[in-house]
C-alpha cells in the first residue's frame, strides 16, 4: 500500500513541471524520455537497479544507494541546446532552439525583481546551455529571451 501511494504523490508531484506564475515557450523544443531503470545502469554499469527514485530535491536519482545529477546526465546526453532535465515517471531531458520566459514577481520569487540579472539566475532552471539575448523588469515582471549560439549565428548574417 506504502508502495502505491508513494507512486501516486511522485506522479502527483511531479504532473506540473513549470508554476503558475511563469509563462514558459520553446522553439524546436525536444524531449528525450528515459527510464530511471536505463538512466543508473547507463551511469553506473550493468546491472538490475530495482529500486530507484527520485531523491527529494528533485535534482538527483537515487539508484539504489548512488546519487546522480540528472542535469549533469542531461548535458551529457543532448550536448548542445540543453534546456532542462526534470523528473515525471521517468526522467526527460529537453532541448530546444530558442526559450522565451517570464515571470510574475509574486512574494514566493519576489527577489527576482530586486535582482541585477534575474534572467541569469532563471537560466539554470530553464534555459541551460542556452545565451541570454534579452532581459527586462517591466511592471513586476521578469522577462527573458534565450537562444542558442547558431541562432544568434544565423542573425549575424543577415
Amino acid at each position: 500500500m506504502f508502495n502505491f501511494l508513494y507512486i501516486i504523490f511522485i506522479q502527483f508531484a511531479f504532473a506540473s513541471t513549470t508554476p503558475k506564475n511563469i509563462q514558459l515557450n520553446y522553439v524546436n523544443k525536444t524531449q528525450f524520455k528515459i527510464s530511471f531503470q536505463k538512466v543508473c545502469a547507463d551511469k553506473f554499469g550493468r546491472g538490475e537497479y530495482l529500486i530507484v527514485t527520485p531523491n527529494s530535491n528533485l535534482k538527483t536519482l537515487d539508484c539504489m544507494g548512488r546519487d546522480l545529477n540528472i542535469t549533469d546526465y542531461c548535458k551529457n546526453l543532448v550536448k548542445n541546446n540543453f534546456t532542462r532535465s526534470f523528473m515525471s515517471n521517468e526522467l526527460v531531458c529537453e532541448s530546444a532552439t530558442q526559450a522565451s520566459l517570464s515571470v510574475v514577481c509574486t512574494n514566493k520569487n519576489s527577489f527576482l525583481c530586486r535582482k541585477e540579472k534575474p534572467c541569469e539566475i532563471l537560466k539554470n532552471s530553464y534555459a541551460n546551455n542556452l545565451l541570454i539575448t534579452y532581459s527586462s523588469i517591466v511592471d513586476q515582471k521578469v522577462n527573458c529571451l534565450f537562444q542558442s549560439k547558431s541562432n544568434i549565428d544565423k542573425i549575424d548574417l543577415l
